[in-house]
């Protein structure tokens, strides 16, 4: 069972309870207005009809809580993930019963929106199921660590932190939802020289190729065979410049055994030779 701890970057008299500590900052990236851990067994209501100025991070630990829209109800269990926009009216209630536990944060910042995007993190209404709690959990105690510090670095180093903790959600998604195609992602990596097909690479997550190649395009942004071009030619860059192997050498290493085939992909990828490459003519 988490502790009930609330910490606050700044302290201002307001008015209204729900939306203290809130406030919208260009200061940094990332800014974190406040976070913290609540825990109860009371059933309690949370309405806030304006919305904050900042971002609602929480994430369940335990429990159900119940979000309530104008004509449905979400419910959000243990491993869920919300983050509420700024300026976004919410309610949500936990119901007598059965205990509750999560953990929350209000942040801002000038690239908040950007970096939410690129880490594909949907804002509510969606609700995301996160896998691997325990490093989401480990992340949000390095922000209440460094709150309990309160030392002339703290704001830099909670930024720092809350960058890490939604890149940490943001995998912890995927991988909820995709089972983050790890097993078959570290084979790529060992064997993208070799022959490989979809349906092997799918079997190894126990899905069909055409879900694995839809899971896979979400995930990494390419194809599967798109992906395995991308090694390939890293891997070819990487010896052309720090090797002296030859041409026809790299081509093996890197898939291709016809030295005119591996040079005509690398030319259509890179537009110029291999030799041209090493040479530095690009």
């Amino acid at each position: 069972m988490i502790k009930n701890r609330s910490f606050y970057s700044f302290f201002e008299d307001t008015d209204d309870g729900y939306n203290y500590g809130s406030r919208a900052s260009d200061a940094h990236a990332l800014v974190l207005n406040c976070a913290g851990s609540f825990t109860t067994a009371l059933p309690f209501t949370t309405h806030n009809r304006e919305g904050r100025a900042d971002y609602y991070f929480m994430y369940l630990l335990d429990g159900v809580l119940s979000f309530f829209l104008d004509e449905r109800e979400i419910s959000a269990r243990a491993g869920d993930l919300v983050i509420i926009p700024p300026r976004t009216p919410y309610h949500y209630a936990h119901a007598r019963g059965d205990s509750i536990s999560y953990l929350w944060a209000h942040f801002t910042g000038r690239d908040a929106q950007r970096m939410l995007d690129e880490l594909s993190l949907s804002l509510f209404p969606t609700v995301l199921h996160a896998a691997a709690s325990a490093r989401i959990l480990r992340r949000f105690e390095g922000i209440l660590d460094a709150y309990a510090r309160a030392d002339a670095f703290r704001d830099l180093e909670l930024s720092a932190l809350l960058s890490r903790l939604l890149i940490t959600a943001a995998r912890a998604t995927s991988e909820g939802t995709a089972g983050g195609l790890r097993t078959s992602l570290a084979y790529l990596a060992e064997h993208y020289a070799e022959e490989i097909s979809v349906p092997s690479l799918a079997a190894m997550e126990s899905l069909s190729p055409s879900r694995y190649h839809a899971l896979f395009k979400a995930q990494t942004g390419f194809a599967p065979v798109q992906y395995i071009l991308r090694l390939r030619m890293a891997s070819a860059k990487d010896l052309l410049t720090a090797t002296d192997l030859s041409v026809k050498e790299i081509g093996v290493l890197c898939g291709y055994r016809d030295a005119h085939f591996f040079s005509k992909v690398f030319k259509k990828e890179t537009g110029v030779s291999p030799s041209d490459f090493r040479l530095g003519k690009t």
